[in-house]
């Protein structure tokens, strides 16, 4: 909360909101998108863009899942800001490992390829078409 505010301190109409989401199913861990998709259908949430607030190492995969999550089904404009890596609950060299870079780069992949299945299936016009050789 308090990067989201600091994020959008210089923004005078910026509303920041903490909001509250399910617990997942007991013995299940919450992903990102089922996270989002229950923010999107909380009535708080309201309308119109959003900017996210998130780390820089996590930007990409979230973009994509956010994307998919809020973009796709509410058609809402969206944007994930990166906070400054010193505003980490961890050390700036913690996060710069190199295991942290490629489990977000696969990541990052994944996403990709949930959000060109969900463009597919809902028939988006700039939805990539599979072809076989």
């Amino acid at each position: 909360m308090a990067a989201a505010s600091e994020a959008f301190d210089s923004v005078p109409d910026a509303e920041v909101r903490l909001m509250e989401v399910p617990d997942p199913a007991p013995g299940h861990r919450a992903s990102t998108y089922e996270t989002l998709r229950a923010f999107a259908a909380d009535p708080e949430a309201g309308e119109g863009s959003l900017a996210i607030v998130t780390s820089p190492t996590c930007r990409p995969f979230q973009y994509l899942e956010a994307v998919r999550a809020i973009g796709l089904p509410a058609g809402r404009s969206l944007e994930l800001l990166a906070h400054p890596p010193a505003w980490a609950s961890i050390s700036p060299e913690a996060v710069a490992q190199p295991h942290v870079y490629l489990q977000e780069i696969r990541s990052v992949v994944q996403a990709a390829g949930r959000l060109a299945e969900d463009l597919v299936a809902t028939g988006a016009p700039s939805a990539p078409t599979a072809t076989s050789a």
